[in-house]
């Protein structure tokens, strides 16, 4: 659908008409605009780690967090993790910390392929051959009732410390828990590392210590976490993103080797290293060193090898192996490959079980993957999965508009007969249920009626139609708007103009007044020479080049 940038002129003058329809898009109110976007303040405009952290708000059960540590301070503690990004980023934090204020410490995390998400009697067996007296586990926890009541059984003490939204009847008991989600924090929206960074602030406060570059090193590892794991960039994910891109730019620009700048270097970033006007951003968080670090566990790589290499780098002359990019190498053709064999339907929900046998390696760890693949490119809630040992394990991603956890926590209540299990937040979760071809159909038409029913104007895709004199205004608001991404996408625009010709060298494309960045063949861009042409677009930025037109879509007119 086509709107004009016109149309959205505020009648109280609060907000131009391109904040107006961002602000719509998002659907975010002008009731929350400051709540949302508190880096738009004066006072936070050079976004230093040293004047922002301050401004985070404390966890609720912070003080219990801190004094379950203190208390146990001469016990072997274990960090029970998970294998993600967030998870492994939230390991790194505390084992860092911990370490610095002098607790022995250790960490543990599942298999992705054997032993799936969270924490298990298995790994609460490993970290007890490890020694373990306490747990803490990061980014997993708030619905593991079972393996919580098991590892205390053991005599072992655990606190709880995670981000995802509890299943109703797992929530463990007798434990202490610090989880935004649960306890319904100020700003519920952080991922596991953000709460492992927050709450290592505290202890460090409360042990008298104040390390700035210890800080900014956790902070930037949270950072990463939160693009890669999907969170609003809103509030204060907003000024951790914007301070951590400076942080990291800042000791790119100065050589500073520490061992943040060759997590960057080694794990997804060699082209930015390689670039000297590159600058950190979003994309470097979200598809490079994310993807690189997630696909050592689809991969069946060693997790808790790639976190002791992590560990270990900061000393004199050590570094991060680059097997690891191999390996996100090897996850990219794994990928394209599964997706190669998708087939788009008609249905507004896309639900897929995939036939392992198919292929000649483990699918388990992809599924997430396919999944936010098609919600992206088809702007569809998306559910893959196969058939592990009689169950169906889906990974599910949302689309913004609708929310899936509170679809699945609808059709759970409503529908008790389909015995669905599952977790996660609003942007992706795990459902699983009995691997019943007659069950799976049931909860496909319940899932399309639930959508139909709160979908609202989710599946129409905007774009904003300007006038000439104001492509100014919307370049400079853009860039003042940034980061943009999950939570709070930029706009898609279109122009229409005749195409007067392109450079495949510079991957450009002259078309009425302006160029676009335009990745084609030269065969199907002679087709449109000289033809009027209709563009969908994004504006981005970049240090060498500063706004830019990007293509997302081009289609001639009138044919």
């Amino acid at each position: 659908m086509i709107k004009k940038l016109n149309d959205f002129k505020d009648d109280t003058n609060t907000l131009t008409p391109i904040e107006n329809f961002m602000m719509k898009e998002n659907g975010l109110s002008l009731k929350d605009y400051q709540r949302n976007f508190p880096d738009l303040d004066q006072k936070y405009r050079y976004y230093s780690f040293k004047d922002i952290i301050p401004t985070f708000s404390k966890l609720i059960n912070t003080d219990k967090f801190i004094k379950f540590v203190l208390d146990n301070s001469k016990k072997k503690f274990v960090i029970a993790g998970d294998y993600d990004t967030d998870g492994i980023m939230s390991v790194l934090i505390f084992m860092i910390v911990f370490r610095k204020i002098g607790i022995s410490v250790d960490y543990v995390t599942p298999n992705r392929l054997n032993e799936g998400y969270g924490m298990s009697e298995s790994l609460v067996d490993r970290a007890i051959e490890k020694g373990a007296q306490c747990i803490i586990t990061v980014d997993n926890g708030i619905s593991c009732l079972d393996s919580v009541a098991y590892a205390k059984s053991k005599g072992i003490e655990v606190f709880i410390t995670d981000h995802h939204l509890p299943t109703e009847g797992c929530i463990p008991e007798n434990v202490e828990i610090v989880d935004p989600a649960y306890n319904h924090d100020k700003f519920e929206g952080i991922c596991g590392a953000f709460v492992a960074a927050k709450l290592s602030k505290a202890l460090l406060d409360a042990c008298h210590i104040d390390d700035q570059y210890l800080l900014q090193e956790i902070f930037t590892y949270a950072a990463i976490a939160t693009v890669t794991d999907m969170m609003p960039v809103l509030n204060e994910n907003r000024l951790l993103l914007r301070a951590s891109f400076n942080y990291v730019n800042f000791i790119k620009e100065k050589k500073v080797w520490c061992r943040t700048l060759k997590i960057v270097s080694s794990l997804g970033g060699r082209f930015f290293m390689s670039d000297p006007e590159r600058l950190s951003s979003e994309d470097l968080y979200g598809y490079s060193i994310g993807p690189t670090i997630n696909a050592v566990s689809r991969v069946e790589g060693d997790v808790e090898g790639l976190i002791y290499s992590m560990l270990t780098c900061d000393e004199r002359g050590k570094w991060i192996d680059r097997e690891y990019e191999n390996i996100n190498y090897e996850r990219k053709r794994r990928t394209q490959e599964m997706m190669a064999n998708h087939v788009r339907s008609k249905d507004p929900v896309d639900i897929e079980i995939l036939d392992e046998s198919a292929y000649d390696f483990p699918i388990s760890g992809l599924t997430g993957l396919i999944a936010g693949q098609v919600s992206n490119l088809e702007r569809k809630v998306s559910l893959v999965g196969y058939d592990n040992n009689g169950e169906y394990e889906l990974s599910c991603r949302s689309i913004p508009g609708y929310n899936l956890h509170d679809a699945y926590e609808r059709i759970r209540e409503s529908h008790p007969e389909l015995n669905l299990d599952g977790g996660g937040h609003a942007s992706a979760m795990g459902i699983r249920l009995p691997a019943e071809p007659e069950l799976l159909n049931q909860f496909k038409q319940f899932i399309i009626e639930d959508f139909n029913n709160h979908k609202g104007d989710v599946l129409a895709k905007n774009y904003l139609e300007f006038d000439d004199d104001q492509i100014d205004s919307i370049v400079n608001t853009l860039q003042h708007y940034e980061v943009f991404g999950s939570g709070f996408k930029a706009p898609q625009f279109v122009y229409r103009g005749k195409f007067k010709g392109f450079s495949n060298n510079v991957k450009t494309a002259a078309i009425g007044d302006y160029s676009f960045k335009y990745f084609t063949t030269e065969d199907s861009a002679y087709n449109y020479l000289n033809k009027e042409v209709e563009v969908n677009f994004s504006i981005k930025f970049d240090s060498k080049n500063g706004a830019y037109f990007k293509v997302d879509n081009i289609k001639r007119m009138n044919k």
